[in-house]
């Protein structure tokens, strides 16, 4: 893996130890409730269980008079094995099914039914709440990626929350990830709507990338949510991974590749060619190949209008690049402006480039990353008087050869 991956981790104070234990408890919890009520829907949902109470109308048989008619069908057929997984659903009520071996019931549903979606939610349930982690994952896995099941992803995406309290927990997602990394997409996307950090995924992003299998599309998914919690170092581990190759500092600063969304490439602000003040793209010019052409319209311009994130240590840099404007109206001009990408203090930008030149010009400033910017730094295009960006530019722009070095 990625030695930036590999960051070492603190030991944590004793009461958020607790404090992961008691969260770790709740979903266990959580998950017995979440699996009685799934387990009586999904089975009256695919009509398993005809006669049960929650599927029928009020005034039909009781809970106690179905587990009776259910008793009687397996005497009839003890290999039936919807009536045999109806019945290791009700073992979970208080006091479990009177006159039965509860555990028993659940053994043979499991041999009978080992993926049946009632019998995989039992075990992740018993399992949890036991704390035993590989026995509750796997079949939290099942659920999510074969059955698409909702809760269970929820309840991966909570133990990943919890990874780096619990080394047991963290030997047990590691090893679900090296067995088979299918799954993982559909639970980081989980990640998102439950509001945990994607951070909290890397050490199993890692083994996907051990194994060379990161599909490019995750890879970017997993590097926009990390450029989002400013976690720099690990985004553009990913980013790097994904082109298997070296990069350097600025990212196709000859415009030659189209723009690839999510990751440390050109971005478009705003992509509404309806609204937008400026329409930016990759136009081909002769000798010089594909350049950056960004025309303006007079409207309102978001701010910036174009934007690449970088990786960069603190130290000098020198960035230059070549321009040429036609008909730009702007009082003015437009500029490239450098700031730390958390907190957005800028950190250098180039003189007004503005006029009517038709001719290929270069710009060449110098610039310093302080320490305290952080490793993120965004180099973007805008007016360089802010209130033009509310009142709008005309004209067009070029842009090509653009060059980053650390001096």
């Amino acid at each position: 893996m990625n030695a930036a991956l590999a960051t070492p981790r603190p030991p944590l104070p004793r009461p958020l130890q607790a404090l992961g234990a008691l969260a770790l408890l709740a979903l266990a919890g959580w998950l017995g409730v979440v699996a009685w009520e799934r387990n009586l829907a999904e089975s009256c949902r695919l009509e398993q269980w005809p006669h049960l109470a929650r599927c029928a109308a009020p005034a039909d048989k009781t809970p106690e008079q179905q587990i009776a008619e259910l008793r009687q069908r397996l005497a009839r057929n003890p290999g039936d094995s919807d009536a045999l997984v109806a019945l290791a659903a009700y073992s979970q009520l208080p006091g479990g099914l009177p006159g039965m071996d509860s555990a028993a019931v659940i053994a043979a549903a499991e041999s009978l039914a080992p993926q049946n979606a009632v019998v995989l939610r039992l075990q992740a349930n018993r399992a949890l709440q036991a704390r035993q982690w590989a026995e509750g994952i796997a079949p939290l896995i099942k659920l999510s990626h074969h059955h698409h099941d909702a809760d269970a992803s929820r309840a991966l995406t909570q133990l990943i929350a919890q990874i780096r309290r619990d080394p047991a927990l963290e030997t047990a997602l590691r090893e679900a990830a090296r067995a088979d990394t299918a799954w993982l997409p559909r639970v980081l996307t989980f990640m998102t709507y439950e509001k945990v950090p994607m951070i909290r995924a890397m050490p199993l992003v890692g083994e996907m990338i051990d194994r060379q299998q990161l599909p490019p599309a995750t890879g970017q998914f997993v590097i926009r949510h990390l450029k989002a919690g400013g976690h720099w170092l690990d985004a553009h581990a990913i980013w790097l991974h994904l082109w298997k190759k070296p990069l350097g500092l600025l990212f196709n600063g000859d415009f030659e590749e189209a723009f690839i969304p999510d990751g440390f490439d050109w971005e478009i602000l705003d992509t509404n060619i309806n609204r937008a003040g400026a329409r930016a793209y990759l136009s081909g010019r002769g000798e010089r190949g594909q350049v950056l052409q960004v025309v303006f319209n007079g409207k309102a311009l978001p701010q910036p209008v174009l934007r690449q994130h970088m990786l960069l240590l603190p130290g000098n840099y020198r960035f230059s690049g070549d321009y040429l404007t036609t008909d730009l109206r702007s009082a003015e001009g437009l500029g490239w402006v450098l700031s730390c990408a958390t907190g957005a203090r800028e950190i250098g930008r180039t003189p007004a480039l503005k006029g009517d030149s038709r001719q290929w010009q270069r710009f060449d400033i110098r610039f310093t990353v302080p320490r305290d910017c952080g490793l993120g730094v965004a180099l973007a295009l805008s007016p360089h008087a802010a209130y033009e960006a509310k009142t709008g530019l005309r004209g067009e722009a070029l842009f090509d050869r653009f060059q980053l070095v650390q001096e």
